[in-house]
């Protein structure tokens, strides 16, 4: 909800994949190594929101003995990394949050992508954090890439309360 990413995509996530970029934590998704990407587009910066630096990410990322952020997770053919996460937050979701069967872990990715838009923000900086393409051909071939301190002032906005 606070980054936008694909499960998939966070789950492959290595210690090297969370860095400073101009002054800015930021999460890049990328397909180096063993990762891969759902396409061209996602290949991206997102800044970390300010609440998961105050949680703890960054520390936890340098206090990491291994290469791999989450090293708990297993590579497994049908879905990656994130195929025993998924399995485990649909146990949790349906067991503590909701029954409703249209309520899964990407709902958070809607949740991220509807604050942002009942907010006002235009829909090409939500675009770029969650790696959709940008279909115009001046934004999508002349335009280059928002920079990160731009992007981290839109996830700023993310806030949901009771935090």
């Amino acid at each position: 909800m606070l980054s936008g990413l694909r499960l998939d995509e966070a789950c492959q996530l290595y210690k090297e994949d969370i860095k400073e970029v101009e002054g800015i934590w930021c999460l890049d998704v990328n397909d180096s190594k063993d990762k891969k990407l759902k396409n061209l587009s996602s290949k991206r910066l997102v800044p970390v929101h300010p609440k998961l630096i105050d949680m703890g990410l960054i520390e936890y990322v340098q206090k990491c003995k291994t290469e791999r952020l989450w090293p708990n997770l297993k590579w497994c053919k049908i879905n990656g990394y994130s195929n025993s996460l998924g399995k485990w937050y649909q146990r949790f979701n349906r067991q503590h949050i909701t029954d409703d069967p249209f309520k899964t872990f990407h709902s958070l990715r809607h949740a991220f992508a509807d604050s942002l838009k009942q907010q006002g923000i235009q829909k090409e900086l939500i675009a770029e954090l969650m790696g959709h393409s940008q279909e115009s051909i001046t934004m999508g071939r002349y335009g280059k890439r928002y920079m990160p301190e731009v992007l981290l002032e839109v996830v700023k906005k993310l806030d949901y309360g009771g935090w």
